[in-house]
């Protein structure tokens, strides 16, 4: 195995105390994330629709132009990355005049029909292990 060096610097452990150890740090960040992100199973989807047909009747009218996607366009940066198949953020924020109408037409088009293309549904989702899975590897692969 080759070492690699980390760039992320000492972190605060929960006794406020700075702490440098690899491992320690990969559980600190670990934690941290597990507080942001929820598990989609844990989720009361009655809660969750709690209200929801008040917030739709308000959500009817939404004013939308191509104004606004060439606003959004125009705040890339030139040279954020994107995958191979996708289109450069460069060329986005160049052409935004041109492509403007034909996103916003698309957009107009979904919310006027409940369809979105299921090309266009596609997420690039990378893997996080989560805590268990690495107690569980840490101990299976000695």
């Amino acid at each position: 195995k080759e070492k690699v060096r980390s760039y992320i610097g000492p972190l605060k452990t929960e006794e406020e105390s700075l702490t440098a150890d690899p491992q320690l740090k990969v559980d600190l960040l670990q934690d941290q994330y597990v507080k942001v992100f929820s598990d989609p199973s844990d989720i009361n989807v009655d809660e969750a629709a709690e209200g929801i047909e008040e917030r739709l009747e308000e959500q009817t009218d939404i004013d939308f132009s191509p104004t606004y996607i060439e606003g959004a366009l125009g705040e890339l940066h030139p040279y954020s990355s994107a995958p191979d198949e996708d289109i450069p953020a460069k060329l986005l924020r160049e052409y935004k005049e041109r492509l403007s109408y034909s996103l916003w037409k698309l957009w107009d088009q979904s919310m006027k029909t409940s369809f979105i293309p299921k090309r266009l549904k596609k997420e690039q989702i990378a893997p996080n292990q989560n805590k268990a899975t690495r107690v569980f590897q840490r101990t299976h692969e000695k």
